[in-house]
């Protein structure tokens, strides 16, 4: 196969494309790890703003008895949360911080003097401020392309009056690279 179709699928069997998706549907299910203290104990998962309440991953999840965070990645989104004896998240996907910035809500950067970037108003990621600089703009081009795809797509009145906004495919494709290559984890 080849043509326009190899094009917009070349990052298909990029797991980390597939998780930016899971992130930007799944929001606002997310919750925070934070490393366990003692080595022998699992992590423990925070949900929700202002006063986080703590839950539990699922005993049949694949991310159940996680003791630390994965590649350095503190946070997971998920599906489901369910109340038993405790607070479950269910069908949970590991998720990376600049993922969460790119596809998540409304972020605010604080740089003095935590260098902190803050996603809805409860996710902290520790961030330079040239790097924080970088992804807010890398964001805006998101959201950009996005309403442009969406508006080019809608219908319109009048066609032979009316100019629809567009995104050529160099530019969806220089997006589509420039997200695949922040959101790889360092090996």
């Amino acid at each position: 196969e080849g043509g326009r179709s190899s094009l917009f699928n070349r990052h298909s069997h990029n797991p980390n494309m597939v998780t930016c998706l899971l992130c930007c549907g799944l929001l606002p299910n997310l919750a925070r790890i934070e490393t366990a203290v003692a080595r022998s104990s699992p992590a423990r998962f925070f949900c929700g703003a202002g006063t986080a309440h703590q839950v539990y991953i699922h005993p049949s999840s694949v991310n159940c008895g996680i003791m630390e965070p994965s590649h350095g990645w503190p946070f997971v989104v998920f599906f489901e949360k369910v109340r038993t004896a405790k607070v479950y998240l269910r069908d949970t996907t590991v998720v990376a911080p600049f993922t969460v910035l790119l596809f998540g809500g409304d972020w605010t950067t604080s740089y003095l003097p935590d260098k902190c970037v803050r996603v809805e108003g409860w996710v902290r990621c520790n961030l330079p401020p040239r790097v924080a600089a970088l992804l807010s703009q890398m964001r805006r081009w998101l959201d950009w392309a996005l309403a442009t795809v969406v508006l080019s797509t809608g219908p319109t009145r009048n066609t032979s009056t009316t100019t629809k906004p567009h995104i050529t495919d160099t530019q969806w494709h220089a997006l589509v690279d420039s997200i695949a290559y922040v959101t790889h984890p360092e090996e």
